[in-house]
């Protein structure tokens, strides 16, 4: 990330603490250096870990990211990136340190995340709450901002197995949600549609 697109991105009106982004970005670190800091500054910071603290707390768990310490993070931005990257391997010196603890076939493993089942969930468990939501008569899409057609043709596709629409209709179906909480309940919001937009598929 460049200094220009960092101010690009960075829209004025946004909190000062992004003046550190930009301090990051011009200055004469190395470019694996920057990317690590915005990786951790919005990645983590401003993703991941409260979306972690959330779900864990409303489940009282309590959560330790042992890796992510104060005094491991600083030393470990502060790594030439040699040391960081080994050809296209990441994470080199972590692998180094922990080969001996673990099986080769755990770290040969791709990286993976905790993504749920959503494309199987919305066959199967939610697939009558999308019907409800997205294509019925009843459905919660406002018919003058969402192209009717196109929704159900997406929906079709998904479930035929033709294509993985998984992450347009999860938005839909949260759109629909929200839409038939806050706005189609009461009059002052039902005043304030937002402008007419129409799903391609």
């Amino acid at each position: 990330m460049t200094a220009d697109l960092a101010d690009h991105l960075i829209r004025p009106g946004v909190p000062a603490y992004a003046d550190d982004i930009r301090a990051v970005m011009r200055s004469g670190l190395p470019d694996v250096t920057k990317a690590g800091y915005a990786d951790l500054r919005f990645g983590l910071l401003e993703d991941m870990l409260v979306k972690v603290d959330r779900m864990s707390m409303a489940h009282s768990l309590e959560v330790r990211s042992p890796l992510l310490d104060h005094r491991l993070v600083d030393f470990v931005m502060r790594l030439p990136p040699s040391m960081k990257l080994r050809g296209w391997q990441t994470k080199a010196i972590l692998r180094d340190t922990i080969r001996r603890y673990l099986p080769p076939a755990t770290l040969r493993k791709r990286k993976q995340g905790f993504a749920v089942p959503l494309r199987e969930w919305l066959r199967t468990g939610l697939h009558e709450m999308v019907g409800d939501f997205l294509e019925s008569a009843n459905g919660r899409l406002p018919t003058d901002i969402f192209n009717e057609a196109a929704v159900r043709r997406l929906l079709r596709q998904h479930r035929r197995g033709e294509a993985d629409h998984s992450a347009v209709i999860w938005l839909l179906l949260n759109y629909g949600a929200w839409h038939d909480s806050f706005i189609a309940t009461g009059p002052a919001g039902r005043a304030s549609r937002p402008r007419r937009a129409q799903i391609v598929a």
